[in-house]
């Protein structure tokens, strides 16, 4: 008998005692159910060349996206939680990136990611996505990397293949270009393929050829074989779908060799950098890019400033590049998302807060941004831009265009 309630009683502590771990441990259910979200924090990754060949674009926009994420857990963070922003450098190195992916996603474990290496590697992230079901907020913006759609894949800006459509759309609809003799210079990089596919595509709808595409390398340092086969062929308009650094180079070898076409760079050589870079080499250059410039006077340029000086007190100038505001813009509309999520935050909540967002604006840093359950493609809204030498800055010289549907 003894022994018998002996029995009965352990059994009942034990029972009691699993009860009350049950209803006190819902807070680390909550926290263990999903990584990388704890009771006061949410850790984002983010994979960005620092040191490597464009890591004069990639540093600004990892610093967009720090400074504001800074902002905003200086005001409390987002329903309760501070963001833990935790950058990691690839190199511009695919097998880097893969390594990034996997550091951020299992041993750090973080929420939810945002940036990007190259788009090949983002490519390759995409079927890594999907099957861990971890949402990336991308900074590669190739259509390849939301068409098709996956449930977890996002980008943040407008697609390589949005900028051409824009820039063919200024040149024949708004400018009205006459005897147009087009040259491409790009890397041969999926992120310049997918320029050429994109030229070529437009060339052909607006009956036009496309008379020379010259491969250019990421890490050039001077173009004169590209400049000379342009000027042989008496290319008058040059799209420069290129990076910062190799731009310039392209730039100074066109007042090298005296050759003067009509230059229009995508975002990523429309920047303030090559101004500084390029010098008088400049003058025939016009750039098409999705995001305001840091001295803009709008709204949310005019609180990117004000913020990013009260962190940085003194450092208006020299002024932060386009991409600095790319990055600020980046995070603004992932806190927003993170917002909409609500206080119970899942990845699923996220995709959900994301495909919530239609028409919003981002007060002037870039068009209305625009998802949907089909649309992972953040906005197809650019500007044209042209240099102020004296000033070193590009002023805007259109309102937002969109593609011609």
């Amino acid at each position: 008998m003894t022994i018998c309630f002996y029995r009965v009683f352990i059994f009942f502590i034990g029972f009691m005692f699993s009860i009350v771990l049950i209803l006190t441990n819902s807070t680390f259910c909550f926290a263990g159910d999903v990584k990388g979200v704890t009771k006061n924090t949410i850790k984002i990754g983010s994979i960005a060349d620092q040191t490597g060949p464009v890591a004069t674009v990639l540093q600004m926009v990892a610093k967009g996206h720090r400074n504001y994420f800074t902002h905003i857990n200086n005001q409390g963070g987002i329903n309760g939680r501070k963001i833990k922003y935790i950058l990691e450098d690839d190199h511009y190195q695919i097998p880097k990136t893969l390594a990034c992916f996997k550091k951020l996603m299992f041993k750090d474990e973080v929420f939810a990611f945002m940036g990007g290496g190259s788009t090949a590697a983002i490519l390759l992230l995409k079927k890594k996505v999907k099957k861990l079901k971890t949402p990336y907020l991308s900074t590669a913006t190739g259509e390849a990397v939301v068409i098709p759609p996956e449930k977890y894949m996002f980008n943040l800006g407008v697609a390589y293949e949005d900028e051409i459509k824009v820039i063919f759309n200024y040149l024949i609809n708004i400018i009205k270009v006459k005897n147009l003799r087009l040259g491409l210079v790009r890397p041969d990089t999926e992120h310049g393929k997918v320029g050429v596919r994109e030229t070529e595509n437009q060339a052909k709808l607006y009956g036009i050829n496309l008379m020379a595409d010259e491969v250019l390398s990421v890490g050039a340092l001077e173009a004169s074989s590209q400049v000379l086969g342009l000027k042989r062929r008496k290319i008058n308009y040059v799209i420069l779908h290129h990076v910062t650094a190799a731009g310039s180079a392209f730039l100074r070898g066109c007042r090298k060799y005296r050759y003067l076409p009509k230059i229009i760079g995508t975002k990523w050589t429309c920047t303030d950098d090559i101004i500084r870079l390029s010098g008088k080499s400049i003058e025939n250059y016009i750039g098409d890019a999705p995001y305001s410039s840091w001295y803009d006077d709008n709204p949310g340029c005019n609180e990117m400033r004000k913020i990013t000086l009260k962190l940085y007190p003194g450092t208006e100038k020299p002024y932060r590049a386009k991409t600095y505001t790319m990055g600020w813009t980046d995070a603004y509309i992932v806190t927003e998302a993170l917002r909409r999520s609500g206080k119970n935050l899942t990845k699923d909540g996220l995709i959900k807060a994301m495909e919530s967002i239609k028409n919003f604006s981002t007060n002037g840093l870039s068009g209305p941004i625009t998802y949907g359950p089909n649309d992972r493609k953040a906005t197809d809204y650019c500007r044209m831009y042209k240099p102020d030498i004296k000033r070193g800055i590009l002023v805007p010289i259109t309102d937002w265009i969109r593609p011609v549907k």
